[in-house]
């Protein structure tokens, strides 16, 4: 009888243990998704950073050179801009 009994109440519990587990994953799955998405935001927006960094750096050593390459070429003579 009291096997029975402890039979019976068994699936209820059992039910709402699966829902709290569920519920559980499903808020754990979420707050991955969302760190998820920060971290790519966050990775996506550094990496466009350092793209447009590389970029400005890069023109900037350019402009630098010519810069060096033109007081070079006008004041001294043609051999020392040879290697520009």
């Amino acid at each position: 009888m009291h096997h029975a009994c402890n039979c019976r109440s068994f699936p209820s519990l059992s039910i709402s243990y699966l829902y709290t587990v569920d519920l559980a994953l499903l808020l754990g799955i979420l707050r991955l998704y969302r760190y998820a998405s920060v971290l790519v935001s966050v990775w996506l927006s550094a990496s466009f950073v350092f793209l447009v960094c590389s970029v400005g750096i890069m023109y900037h050593f350019s402009l630098l050179f010519t810069a060096c390459c033109m007081l070079v070429r006008y004041p001294w003579p043609e051999d020392l801009c040879s290697s520009c």
